[in-house]
């Protein structure tokens, strides 16, 4: 089983190994530039698991976890 520290672990390695700008990461994965500077510094230490996914996704990694159904409210949209 994958626990959410290693999610957020991965999601963190993920965004320093791409070498990208937190703005590049923000704008693909429709988060705020400082939910992904604060994610990929540690800053947030219980990040949402919706944050997670987005990161996991934009970078094309893939995790198996069970979930229930994600409430309309939470699922990705893109910024107005």
């Amino acid at each position: 089983d994958v626990c959410s520290s290693d999610l957020k672990d991965l999601c963190i390695d993920l965004i320093h190994d791409s070498k990208k700008d937190y703005s590049e990461i923000a704008e693909g994965t429709y988060l705020c530039v400082t939910t992904v500077k604060n994610l990929a510094t540690e800053k947030t230490r219980f990040p949402r698991a919706d944050t997670l996914e987005r990161v996991l996704r934009y970078f094309g990694a893939q995790a198996s976890v069970n979930l229930t159904s994600l409430k309309a409210q939470y699922r990705p949209q893109p910024k107005e």
